[in-house]
Formats: C-alpha cells, sequence, structure tokens
C-alpha cells in the first residue's frame, strides 16, 4: 500500500492537503500519516531539567492540537477516518524534517498545501517549493482553494532530467483513481 506523509503548519490553507490526501484514499488504498514540523526554543536561563519539563508540556499541546486539527478536517468532510497516524517531529527546518522523515519511513508521496510569499513562493510557498525542489520523495502541492472533488485530473511539472521515470510514477500514480494527467514542462530547473 502506498503511503502518503500529509503535512500542516495548522494554517487554514493547509487544510487544502489535508482534504485532498483524504479525498484520495476515499478513491484508492492509501495510508496517511499527518506530519506537524515544530521547533521549541530553549530560554539560555533555564535549566536543562526546566526546559525538558516545559517541552514535554508543549509537545504534549502541540500533538493534541495536530489530533484535533486532522480530526475536525474529516469531520468537517464527513469522511470517518480509518487507521491513521498524527506525528509531530521537532526541527529548526521544516522543508528538510519533512525530508527526512518522509525518506526514513519510506513514505511514496509527500503532500502539502501552497500558498503565496515571494515570486515562486508565490506560487507554491516557502516550504513546499524548496520540497518541490529538493525532495526524492514526489511531492503533492495542492492550491489552497481545493475543495473535496473526486480527483479527474493532475498536472505533473517537470524539468526534463529524469522524465522517463518521473512519468512512470505518474502513471501508476494517476492509473488507480482513473484521473487524466497533463505534463508542465519547466526551462528553469525545479531541482
Amino acid at each position: 500500500m502506498d503511503k502518503i506523509l500529509v503535512t500542516t503548519d495548522f494554517s487554514t490553507n493547509s487544510k487544502a492537503g489535508l482534504r485532498f490526501a483524504i479525498q484520495l484514499a476515499s478513491q484508492h488504498q492509501f495510508e496517511l500519516t499527518f506530519l506537524h514540523s515544530y521547533y521549541i526554543i530553549k530560554p539560555t536561563s533555564w535549566s536543562d531539567a526546566t526546559f525538558a519539563t516545559y517541552k514535554k508540556r508543549e509537545e504534549d499541546k502541540i500533538q493534541n492540537k495536530l489530533n484535533r486539527f486532522v480530526t475536525d478536517v474529516y469531520k468537517r468532510m464527513g469522511v470517518v477516518p480509518g487507521t491513521i497516524k498524527c506525528i509531530i517531529k521537532s526541527s529548526v527546518f521544516t522543508d528538510s524534517n519533512i525530508r527526512e522523515y518522509a525518506a526514513e519511513n519510506k513514505f511514496s508521496y509527500i503532500c502539502i498545501s501552497t500558498r503565496g510569499a515571494g515570486k515562486l513562493k508565490k506560487i507554491f510557498g516557502t516550504n513546499t517549493s524548496s520540497l518541490i525542489n529538493q525532495s526524492h520523495t514526489p511531492v503533492i502541492s495542492v492550491p489552497p482553494h481545493y475543495r473535496t472533488t473526486k480527483i479527474k485530473s493532475i498536472l505533473y511539472a517537470s524539468d526534463l532530467v529524469s522524465l522517463e521515470n518521473e512519468l512512470k510514477k505518474v502513471v501508476a500514480f494517476a492509473k488507480p483513481l482513473s484521473a487524466k494527467w497533463n505534463c508542465f514542462i519547466s526551462f528553469f530547473p525545479l531541482k
């Protein structure tokens, strides 16, 4: 069974990625794991013991928030969750944290919502564009306006570096969904 790592920062925009992954799982068997990357800064004046107690309390809050966030999206979609995992993982750098977790746990795909920031970032978002450019795990980038609907088409972006291998993965992804796919060719390196 293919595994999808679904990321969230608890923003409204990130719900689109969750909705998309949940919809995917309803159309084909995918194992979903929801991930929130966080980092807690240690005040220099705190002892290790004080910080450890504080960190544990904050991690419990973050884990509960993720559980509620995911449950709420399922509830609003009217979908009963199957077996899902909600994972929190600490790192200063969100994008590398996601990439490393996906690679270590052999995920088939990373699903992330897009949101605006700068030029390329305006289209994709800071972490999303970094994942697209650096991840060895294929990235599903979901626009923030996505609403639950049967997935019928997929747009695939390529820099043509490894097109044959990439197309095999796109076809394998699209086929069980009975989805049509199109390829977007970038004349600027995506990686």
